[in-house]
């Protein structure tokens, strides 16, 4: 393994490098320009008044939040392990015991003797070898096992890797089950619905811990924030707290599903209760994001095979084997798990975000300055440039709207002003009626000015536990002044509404179509409004038949099933480009699109990698952005008339890339780091033959 690089947190500034390809095409500095420009000597410092939005400090720590021992494996990884591999402080907060049945059963062997807190020990020492290999290539080092006090006698046990003690895993043990007799009596799921419901802990064999604790529901959500506070992470990890609906059947078997969805039910539980923690902790909450679970097995995978291959290994090694000499007398890992198991119904197969969506956003004001949003602390932040073209961003500004998801759809009207739209949750409470999602807006007053108050946009559906299932917002103007806001729905397709060019809302219609995942891309070509999303059987549209008209599902557009949401822009030579990762490979691939037929378009990035791609207009061309294998960037200028163009930027991302392109066609890309903190690589020339993007830079003062 690599030694990380220590000349900061999050990504490093390391060497980029340009691969193979020309770039050679005309300065384009005319080709973009812009309305609404101003003196810089008289631009707007401050927007409403808020005190600045003070940036992270501390060192990169990623917290990682999960209901069961193994769920951040299966689902959270490889980004734990490129945390670990980029020298990141390493959290992982597991809620349950892990006790489950208590029969740690090995693959095709009589059925053990039940006990709880044994197959629970053995589960955390299959996690401590997982983490051991991940962090050094080795299953069996040592691990200081000590007891965490929190504030108000809560007590949790602590295992710190010796070797890299910025590896830990934080146990709270609350039984997965009451008793033997009654084992589905009282569960995480309960706790979090059920007012006055209690769950005592199951101590590990073994553990540092002794006494048994109990705890309600706010007992949980309040040790969580404690948790928060004590590791202080600039990025948290949660599982979805809002999973997709699922008919399980003889084609989609339950398993361990709760009744209609597509994840456990834990799952949903303890992602529930990690949102409920991060909105009162507040703006100190950092970056957050949440993964799917069981989902996984119902769309195209999004991993590659050598991706694939180390996700397994880590399960592997947290399966472990009676055989092993761990020394732990409780058992040597999950024995269930591992092998051939590891990959049962390809939950490792790909990792998917549930807000899949810009994190964060990046283009212009009014006066071309380069300007970012983004969601930390569950609040909107924005960063604008002092002077445009400077590439200086000033402080950010800190414009609220907490409790928000971590993704933003942003669209700038044609006088300049900016509307951003966002999901909220609206409601964390137990009851059905009181866990609500709504859709937001926030607009500005004035053309690169002070914003208004935010407002509520609502659901597209009444029913609150199937509000919880629409997705985050999409948004474009079109050439007539409306604004077509979009969002995936429970039914797995598109609900919309559209803002008159007077700027009163339409309602929300349902567009039907087929079954989509998260992420939806939309773009403007020849005065026709065109939406793409990834479905099971290939790439779906929606669009318009003419200019004005309704939005109208289209169906599939027989270009291949995505792995990974997709991304849309519109070429120099006016024809529309869609990106995606191909399953399998997870090699980003750009198609041609006519209206009714795809093309191939390439070469443009290695294979590997993962999650959603940037594609936006720069330097003549199209600029392609990708996390790697590795977790830093790959870039790639496409279409620019001289030849495709590759770079790196090493590092790792703490989320999906952004990219923009200034008045003079300058490319930038945006990301934030490990440690929470934003930054920007910009090229100092729009020229494509000469594009060349510099090391990360901190763009936060």
């Amino acid at each position: 393994m690599t030694a990380p690089d220590r000349r900061g947190p999050g990504i490093p500034r390391r060497a980029v490098l340009w691969t193979a390809g020309a770039l050679a095409v005309p300065t384009v500095a005319g080709s973009v320009a812009r309305s609404w420009r101003r003196d810089p000597a008289v631009l707007p410092d401050a927007l409403d008044g808020r005190p600045p939005a003070r940036p992270p400090g501390g060192p990169a720590t990623t917290l990682q939040l999960v209901a069961h021992p193994d769920d951040d494996l299966y689902f959270m990884n490889p980004d734990i392990q490129q945390s670990i591999a980029a020298g990141a402080r390493v959290v992982s907060v597991y809620l349950t015991a892990g006790d489950a049945t208590g029969r740690n059963r090995v693959p095709g062997g009589p059925p053990p003797r039940r006990d709880r807190a044994a197959y629970s020990a053995a589960r955390h020492q299959g996690l401590r070898q997982a983490y051991a290999l991940m962090a050094t290539g080795h299953l069996f080092t040592p691990w200081r096992r000590t007891v965490l006090e929190l504030p108000g006698g809560r007590r949790a046990e602590v295992d710190r890797l010796t070797e890299r003690p910025e590896v830990s895993l934080v146990f709270l043990n609350l039984a997965m089950y009451s008793d033997p007799v009654t084992p589905y009596s009282i569960t995480l799921r309960d706790l979090w619905h059920r007012p006055g419901t209690v769950i005592r802990t199951r101590n590990a064999t073994g553990s540092p811990l002794r006494e048994v604790q109990v705890y309600t529901r706010d007992d949980l959500i309040e040790t969580l924030v404690q948790l928060l506070d004590h590791y202080r992470p600039s990025l948290v990890r949660t599982m979805d707290p809002d999973p997709d609906e699922q008919v399980h059947d003889a084609a989609h078997a339950r398993d361990a599903d709760q009744p209609g969805f597509s994840d456990h039910a834990d799952h949903t539980a303890a992602g529930l209760f990690a949102w409920a923690a991060l909105a009162r902790r507040g703006p100190a909450g950092g970056l957050a994001t949440a993964y799917r679970g069981y989902y996984n097995d119902r769309w195209p995978p999004g991993l590659s095979g050598p991706a694939r291959d180390a996700k397994r290994s880590w399960l592997d090694a947290y399966g472990g084997s009676p055989d092993w000499p761990c020394g732990d007398p409780s058992g040597c890992g999950d024995y269930e798990v591992g092998g051939r198991d590891s990959d049962r119904h390809h939950w490792p197969w790909s990792t998917t975000y549930r807000w899949a969506g810009p994190q964060p956003w990046a283009g212009h004001d009014a006066w071309d300055r380069l300007t970012v949003l983004a969601v930390r602390g569950m609040r909107l932040l924005m960063w604008r440039e002092e002077v445009p073209g400077s590439g200086r961003l000033g402080t950010a500004v800190d414009l609220g709207g907490a409790p928000l998801a971590p993704s933003v759809a942003v669209v700038r009207q044609a006088d300049g002003r900016l509307l951003v739209l966002a999901e909220r949750f609206s409601g964390l409470g137990a009851a059905t009626a009181a866990d609500t999602r709504e859709t937001v807006l926030l607009e500005q007053r004035a053309p690169g000015g002070p914003f208004g108050a935010w407002r509520g946009l609502g659901n597209p559906l009444a029913q609150p536990d199937r509000g919880r299932r629409t997705g985050p917002p999409t948004a474009v103007l079109t050439p007539d002044g409306r604004v077509h806001l979009f969002v995936r729905n429970a039914d797995k397709g598109l609900s919309s509404r559209v803002r008159s060019p007077g700027g009163a809302w339409g309602g929300w219609r349902d567009l039907g179509g087929g079954e989509v995942q998260e992420g939806l891309a939309a773009v403007v070509d020849g005065g026709l409004l065109e939406v793409f999303a990834a479905g099971r059987d290939g790439l779906h549209r929606w669009a318009q038949r003419t200019p004005g008209g309704p939005v109208r599902a289209a169906g599939p557009t027989g270009l291949p099933a995505p792995g990974t949401p997709p991304a849309a822009a519109v070429a120099p030579d006016g024809t529309v480009r869609v990106a995606y990762r191909l399953p399998l490979t997870a090699e980003p691939a750009v198609y041609s699109w006519d209206g009714r037929h795809g093309q191939r378009r390439g070469p443009e990035l290695p294979a590997g990698g993962h999650g959603p791609i940037a594609l936006v207009p720069a330097a003549g061309g199209l600029l392609l952005a990708a996390r790697d294998s590795g977790g830093g960037l790959a870039a790639a200028l496409l279409d620019s008339g001289g030849g495709d163009r590759r770079q790196s930027l090493s590092g790792v991302l703490a989320g999906h890339p952004a990219a923009a392109a200034d008045r003079w066609g300058r490319p930038v890309l945006v990301c934030f780091g490990l440690d929470g903190r934003l930054r920007l690589s910009r090229s100092s020339t729009g020229r494509a033959s000469a594009v060349r993007f510099g090391p990360w830079a901190v763009a936060e003062r």
